[in-house]
């Protein structure tokens, strides 16, 4: 929301006024060097004040607006099947524009637009993921959350001691609202800091931070900010899970890779594609980087510290059909049909911790490694919840040592029982929109 605050309040001013005939009282005795002096400082003080200000009017300018567009709602009864990207909706006063965030009552998750297409008040929108299984009736609410981020580039190189340009570096045509807000703040500094400010500039550096200068050249105040534009990263390559007993989310890595998960995973080696994408015809093998051991994955070494080792992996490869590894199913019912992987898709990794073996040699057989000590054997029991409607299983271990069933309602429920060699578990998600998700 814009700032309609622009300077001091009548009640503000009056305390300058009373704490500037403080100081003229208090040193009028004074020399007229530690009277410049006391000026100089309530100058720099105010100029701090005035570059706080320009900057909180920039962060207030690219900041979001809520249905600013309209009373947005679905346009009649409209089925999704988790394979299209497109809505009817209605109630507009303003097109949305490419970026634009929705949120829509019912469905977890924000979907970004595209492409939008129509006139009026009822337009076809597009966005770039698809929207998750779902019914939604006619009437349904959605909400806009319309940003101006792109317009954080029109404030970069702006010059304060002059009236505002019709564009600059990066940004062509000056948006009318950033050659107000330049205007104002010009004619702000003018009246109150006076032409020996001559250093008025704006800079948006690497990271999104908004840099105002002001001085004369020998004395200047310099304030930095960064602008929270972290919502519209669309490929973040960290990601927060919350687990039950711990107070704090844990942080972890999305880790790319051009190799399928299960190639990238590569229990025993095995590693299977089909050629067909929508079907399960021309089975054979998918090519892997990494070597497997006896009985375990060829990524094992995450099993060596002892911990549960907890991320995402983007695969970045092209579109393939995969064979879920070791899938039964007559204990995984349903389970076991081959899984299209689209690229930038995000798939779920637990790699759990490793048996260490008394016997060096055994350890090097079953997992390519030495671990140091013996850590015995125990189980464990899990619950995933809140996975998305088209998440497969692609890795399983033995019926007791993963899910112990089909994910059914979003949960994954299972146990880990580690007394042997063993691995982990990879669950694809289904979607490369890691808004969409609730992990």
């Amino acid at each position: 929301m814009f700032s309609l605050k622009k300077a001091f309040s009548l009640i503000e001013s009056l305390v300058a006024l009373f704490v500037l005939s403080m100081i003229t009282l208090v040193y009028i005795n004074s020399s007229t060097v530690f009277l410049n002096n006391q000026t100089d400082l309530v100058k720099a003080d105010r100029r701090d004040q005035l570059a706080d200000l320009i900057i909180q009017d920039i962060m207030e300018y690219v900041s979001h607006k809520n249905n600013s567009l309209g009373t947005i709602t679905v346009n009649g009864d409209q089925t999704f099947n988790g394979s299209t990207d497109t809505i009817d909706l209605t109630g507009f006063d303003t097109s949305p524009e490419t970026g634009d965030i929705v949120l829509i009552d019912g469905l977890r998750g924000r979907y970004v637009i595209d492409n939008v297409t129509g006139t009026g008040s009822s337009l076809n929108i597009e966005f770039t993921s698809n929207i998750a299984n779902a019914s939604l009736a006619d009437g349904t609410s959605v909400t806009f959350i319309a940003f101006k981020k792109n317009e954080l580039a029109c404030f970069d190189g702006l010059n304060l001691v002059n009236d505002a340009p019709n564009g600059i570096t990066g940004c062509s045509t000056l948006p009318d609202e950033v050659e107000d807000l330049h205007n104002h703040w010009k004619a702000q500094l003018d009246d109150e800091l006076g032409s020996e400010i001559n250093i008025r500039s704006v800079e948006v550096t690497d990271g999104d931070i908004v840099k105002v200068t002001l001085g004369d050249g020998t004395d200047n105040t310099v304030l930095a900010k960064k602008v929270n534009v972290c919502i519209f990263d669309e490929t973040p390559n960290k990601v927060a899970f919350n687990f039950p007993g711990l107070a704090d989310p844990i942080e972890t890595g999305i880790i790319d890779g051009s190799e399928n998960p299960v190639a990238h995973y590569n229990l025993r080696g095995i590693a299977r594609m089909f050629t067909d994408l929508d079907n399960d015809t021309g089975e054979q093998n998918d090519t892997t980087s990494c070597t497997a051991v006896n009985a375990s994955t060829c990524r094992q070494v995450y099993a060596g510290a002892d911990v549960i080792s907890v991320f995402l992996y983007r695969y970045t490869g092209s579109d393939v059909r995969v064979k879920p590894t070791s899938c039964n199913n007559s204990v995984w019912s349903g389970q076991c049909d081959g899984v299209r992987i689209n690229t930038n898709d995000l798939s779920l990794w637990f790699i759990f911790d490793e048996y260490n073996h008394a016997n060096d040699a055994t350890d090097t057989s079953q997992i390519g490694q030495v671990l140091e000590g013996t850590n015995g054997g125990g189980y464990f029991q899990f619950d995933i919840e809140n996975l998305p409607t088209d998440a497969r299983i692609l890795i399983f271990d033995d019926a007791s040592e993963s899910c112990q069933g089909a994910i059914v309602d979003g949960t994954c429920s299972g146990r880990y029982v580690w007394n042997q060699a063993h691995d982990g578990m990879v669950v694809h998600l289904g979607t490369g929109n890691l808004a969409t998700l609730k992990i």
